[in-house]
């Protein structure tokens, strides 16, 4: 399942005016990451806004969750179950799709 995560903090909330607190996050995303429970697809930022923006694949809801418990106080976390629409469509449509490349289910 594909998961949208958007993180928001004020401008005293920023992780860059906290001594450490850049470095926690980079650990506690990088550890989850390698952990095999989630894999992060995409990490962006929009640095003006104090916005952050994530695309994670995990199994379970929950691994999302947990990733960011250590920074769940340092502003607003969305977590947001999402659809990526080619995979959808492929799926909805497998069977004319295999058909019209003369394949076999």
């Amino acid at each position: 399942m594909l998961y949208q995560v958007i993180h928001q903090h004020t401008p005293e909330q920023c992780p860059a005016n906290h001594e450490g607190r850049t470095e926690a996050m980079n650990n506690a995303i990088n550890e989850a990451h390698e952990s095999g429970a989630v894999k992060i697809l995409s990490w962006l930022h929009n640095s003006p806004s104090h916005r952050i923006f994530f695309v994670i694949k995990a199994h379970k809801y929950e691994d999302v969750q947990i990733m960011f418990d250590s920074m769940r106080l340092w502003g607003a976390w969305e977590i947001i179950p999402v659809l990526d629409p080619n995979a959808s469509r492929s799926v909805r449509h497998e069977g004319k799709v295999m058909k019209g490349l003369g394949l076999k289910k």
